[in-house]
């Protein structure tokens, strides 16, 4: 028995095969990198609003600064600066002892002795600090800060915040309910504020920059519709009944059935009737001999059908 032949894939069909595979792959990579990205800097203003609420209850709590001290009177906070002595990389947590309501110290966050420096957290995976920004009450956020401490004083669960401008000097500015810490990831596709309001309240806000919006569909000018011609009425026939023609119309009238009398020739009459051709009912006034009792209400005003004698 001759043996069947097996084919493989010819090289066509292995090319749109690598093709597809190629196309699909780059969708793939490109949507996980744009969601590694967004789940990233999700984590990092997770991370700093729950820091936040971690020194607000440290602050309201009765925390030692380090084991063996026996000081339990510091208030506990978070130190954002984008100065030159600060980083957009990173921030720190800090422990308030002198009561001022600032962190005392360099960026470098030494530990132990006198410092306040409890901890340098540095932000990964690309994101950084884009802004510093007081909320205020009306006339909208002001994004030239320098640098905000923020603290907890026990045993009040109300935040104080320390703002400092762009040159290192410190500013109270009027109507300031909050301070804002705006993130962005690498690419700045997405955005994440992490806001702390003068109430002690913490929130994470959102906004993403995608792509660009479309340009709105402009619907084009509705076709103008012709003026209508305004139907010209025939002109009726003004001799009465005279001439009419029998088709086989009849009207019941004073106990005896009459013929109705239709044009003719061409119907002019408002009123017609089909019988093997349009035909035009013929009418005149009501005082006419052979008037019907029928009145019919025409642009020349109310008439009556003729009717045959």
């Amino acid at each position: 028995m001759p043996r069947a032949l097996s084919r493989g894939f010819t090289i066509l069909e292995l090319l749109v095969s690598i093709g597809i595979v190629a196309v699909i792959l780059t969708v793939v990579v490109s949507n996980q990198s744009t969601y590694t990205e967004n789940a990233a800097l999700s984590n990092l203003a997770d991370e700093i609003s729950l820091t936040i609420s971690q020194a607000q209850a440290y602050g309201i709590g009765v925390k030692e600064f380090s084991p063996g001290t026996s000081e339990f009177s510091a208030s506990y906070g978070l130190a954002f600066s984008l100065l030159g002595s600060g980083s957009s990389g990173a921030y720190l947590t800090f422990a308030d002892r002198n009561g001022n309501g600032i962190y005392d110290g360099s960026w470098a966050c030494p530990v132990g002795g006198s410092s306040e420096c409890i901890e340098k957290v540095n932000i990964s995976r690309g994101n950084y600090i884009n802004s510093l920004c007081i909320v205020r009450s009306s006339g909208g956020d002001l994004c030239n800060v320098g640098r905000i401490d923020v603290s907890f004083v026990r045993p009040d669960t109300k935040a104080r915040l320390v703002f400092f401008d762009t040159g290192g000097g410190s500013i109270n500015p009027s109507g300031a309910i909050g301070a804002k810490i705006v993130l962005k990831s690498p690419g700045g596709a997405s955005s994440k504020s992490v806001n702390v309001y003068n109430t002690g309240q913490v929130s994470v806000t959102s906004t993403y920059y995608p792509y660009p919006y479309p340009t709105p569909y402009v619907y084009p000018t509705p076709y103008p519709y012709p003026t209508p011609i305004p139907y010209s009425y025939p002109t009726p026939i003004a001799s009465g009944c005279s001439g009419g023609v029998d088709i086989g119309l009849r009207i019941y009238q004073d106990g005896a059935v009459r013929r109705v009398a239709v044009e003719p020739g061409s119907p002019t009459s408002y009123l017609r009737i089909y019988k093997n051709a349009i035909r035009g009912v013929m009418l005149t006034n009501s005082s006419d001999p052979n008037a019907s009792k029928m009145r019919i209400q025409t642009p020349a005003g109310i008439k009556s059908l003729c009717l045959l004698p």
